[in-house]
């Protein structure tokens, strides 16, 4: 969920599993990498995402998920954005 105390048009910038495509680790071991990872696309997936229950999803690839996606929100809606891999 997403919310913005006034309204904001940006872009929304995904991370990707930096332990093992930057450092070599099979696994991430956070207290150990020292690379906090919370949620990673994979740069050669793809991704649907739907913002919100009923809407139609978008398919988008992970390496333009990581160079972030346009967003814009109202002030105090927030949006729920669904993220699934295909």
């Amino acid at each position: 969920m997403i919310e913005a105390e006034e309204p904001w048009k940006g872009r929304l910038v995904f991370d990707i599993p930096r332990h093992r495509l930057y450092m070599g680790f099979k696994k991430d071991w956070p207290r150990m990498n020292t690379l906090p990872e919370w949620f990673t696309v994979e740069p050669e997936g793809e991704y649907a995402i739907r913002q919100g229950r009923g809407s139609d999803p978008t398919t988008h690839h992970g390496n333009a998920m990581r160079d972030g996606l346009e967003l814009e929100l109202e002030a105090g809606t927030p949006v729920r954005l669904l993220v699934r891999p295909r």
